[in-house]
């Protein structure tokens, strides 16, 4: 019995384009420029969108856990956010540390 496809095969295709086209943008300019400073450029991009994305993800959850009539200030909702942030990333270091420490090496 066949599944009709769905939001997550839309995504996947998408990833796979935009994969392809990085190839192929990256094929173009690495004989232009040194392997190292492209490497550094791509992983301060991923790693500048992952933590925009974890920040926006901690703010918008904060926001949800508020009660309406109890919005609280600019101020106490940046604690909370960061104290959530904290706490994901604590757990995250205490759940793979093994996986963090290869991948911080590659």
């Amino acid at each position: 019995e066949a599944v009709p496809p769905n939001v997550g095969d839309a995504l996947s295709l998408l990833a796979a384009v935009a994969s392809a086209l990085f190839i192929l943008r990256l094929e173009k300019y690495a004989p232009c420029t040194s392997g190292r400073g492209l490497n550094a450029v791509c992983m301060l991009c991923v790693t500048a969108m992952c933590m925009l994305w974890m920040l926006l993800a901690a703010v918008f959850e904060t926001l949800a856990a508020e009660e309406p009539a109890g919005r609280s200030s600019m101020l106490q909702t940046m604690e909370l956010v960061a104290a959530l942030l904290h706490r994901r990333v604590w757990a995250l270091v205490a759940a793979r540390p093994l996986t963090l420490l290869y991948l911080g090496e590659i």
